[in-house]
């Protein structure tokens, strides 16, 4: 729930993994289909991930981010 165990974490993984790009929140929420939009709503988003949280989403606390390896140049 707290930045040094989510963005931050991932930030670090990327700098030290430069093969590796985080997928954009919204694009990680399209799989949802049409709940995709609500779900959003209800999240903190950052360029990292999508924050849950129990008052906003009625879940226990969640930190959700997708990394890519990019294809090799």
């Amino acid at each position: 729930m707290l930045p040094p165990e989510n963005g931050e974490q991932i930030r670090a993984f990327v700098a030290r993994h430069p093969e590796f790009a985080v997928v954009p929140p919204q694009q990680t929420a399209a799989v949802l289909w049409d709940k995709a939009e609500d779900f959003v709503a209800a999240t903190l988003q950052s360029a990292e991930g999508l924050l849950m949280t129990p008052r906003r989403t009625g879940t226990d606390g969640f930190f959700v981010s997708v990394l890519k390896r990019q294809a090799a140049s």
